[in-house]
């Protein structure tokens, strides 16, 4: 099977409007294959998250996965390869906790980015029943920015300067892994340490 194109920065399917996926599609092939194209597609290029929009599909679905051993995310916790369908999010504290972040679909930047520290998703699974997860942390960072990508935001749309680096809000890759990228992994591994309740999961759909 041909993966999925990942579209990059500038591409209009990244800000299109999403819509919700239809009852009578869930259980079906239509769901099954988006889900696949998606997961394949995160895979290959060893992303912790996709969303719908970022191969060019306006559904409201996204998927997070955490291998606990991610070269490009060594400080991410392990998580379970999880399909959110028609999700919602709750911020469940003003609390922010500050990341630099990547994203597959604006190669080789890294953006300074404060995220809420601790969120609840509420979404189907592929066949269409309920679940909740309560996260912290990184992955609370993470569910973030994967949601973002069903309101057609970037990351780059949240960065900013200060903090972790005090004259820039976006960097080249290169630049991250030359100048901050010892100092962030510190701090990256503290938050890991500070937030270190385990995901909980509710509900029948998972």
């Amino acid at each position: 099977m041909t993966r999925a194109l990942i579209r990059e920065l500038g591409d209009p399917a990244l800000r299109m409007m999403t819509h919700k996926v239809n009852m009578e599609d869930f259980g079906g092939q239509k769901v099954k294959s988006l889900v696949d194209e998606m997961i394949g597609a995160m895979k290959d290029a060893n992303g912790a998250g996709i969303a719908a929009p970022q191969i060019g599909r306006p559904e409201r679905v996204f998927v997070a996965y955490g291998s606990g051993n991610n070269p490009r995310y060594p400080y991410k916790p392990a998580f379970p390869l999880t399909v959110f369908v028609n999700p919602e999010m709750e911020i469940l504290t003003d609390e922010r906790i500050e990341l630099w972040e990547g994203c597959l679909s604006v190669p080789g930047f890294r953006g300074q980015v404060d995220r809420f520290a601790r969120v609840r998703v509420t979404a189907l699974n592929t066949e269409g029943k309920p679940f909740t997860v309560e996260a912290e942390g990184h992955l609370a960072g993470t569910l973030q920015h994967e949601y973002d990508h069903l309101e057609g935001r970037l990351f780059p749309d949240h960065a900013r300067t200060g903090g972790l680096s005090s004259t820039e809000n976006l960097i080249t890759a290169k630049a991250f892994e030359e100048h901050h990228k010892e100092r962030f992994m510190k701090h990256a591994f503290k938050i890991r340490d500070i937030y270190s309740k385990p995901p909980v999961f509710t509900g029948e759909g998972f």
